[in-house]
């Protein structure tokens, strides 16, 4: 759950492609990916060739690159994306099959689906996670991020402005908290953000490590 919300904040990740309609048209024939354009341009003529989703940290998106004419135009593609640090065989670009992202959790849902024993420790059912792995940018709301900073270096990112009845609220996550680690990963750039949420998004629990007033304290959360 955490690790989705890290991601999503820290990294600012962006689902690109997906419109089931969109790319079961003719044009997913029809336009090759060449030539000069923007990562975000890149990707979306990419989704809609292999009708898949694409989940991609926002920095990358108004990026230009390059992309040489050839008829291996996934070759070209992924070249032209590793110039600038994406590859879609890591964790940079994430590829998610399935229907368009569904409509935005409710607050009903919320109160449904988490259920905290004590501060810092809920337990938290797969389907709200499968909500927020398919629609991460609706994380956003509910709350302010912001990168911690200490000794010239981000050790985490730091939440405030929390609403009331928001997810982050329901984690008892607290104005001022900062969220450094889940799971021993640590979230000091958008790319280590962005392997967290890769690497646990099937996790059964997680451990999330946060400073609340200069005082250490460990969060628990059960995916049943």
């Amino acid at each position: 759950m955490s690790a989705v919300i890290a991601a999503a904040l820290f990294a600012q990740l962006v689902v690109v492609g997906g419109d089931a309609d969109l790319c079961l048209m003719k044009e997913r024939a029809g336009a090759m990916p060449t030539g000069a354009m923007t990562v975000r341009e890149l990707v979306e003529l990419m989704a809609r060739k292999e009708c898949v989703r694409y989940l991609v940290p926002s920095h990358f998106l108004d990026r230009r690159v390059e992309v040489a004419p050839t008829k291996d135009w996934r070759r070209a593609a992924q070249s032209a994306l590793a110039k600038q640090g994406i590859s879609l065989r890591t964790e940079n670009v994430q590829m998610l099959t399935g229907p368009p992202a569904p409509t935005p959790v409710s607050s009903d849902e919320l109160d449904r689906a988490i259920r905290c024993k004590t501060p810092g420790h809920c337990v938290v059912e797969r389907a709200l996670v499968d909500r927020l792995l398919a629609d991460p940018e609706s994380i956003i709301a509910g709350a302010r991020v912001i990168p911690a900073v200490g000794g010239g270096e981000i050790i985490g990112f730091k939440v405030y402005a929390i609403l009331p009845q928001s997810l982050w609220a329901r984690l008892g996550v607290a104005n001022g908290d900062t969220i450094q680690t889940i799971n021993g990963f640590e979230l000091t750039s958008p790319e280590k953000a962005l392997e967290a949420y890769t690497r646990l998004r099937s996790a059964a629990q997680l451990t999330v490590r946060i400073v609340r007033r200069e005082q250490p304290l460990t969060f628990t959360y059960e995916i049943r």
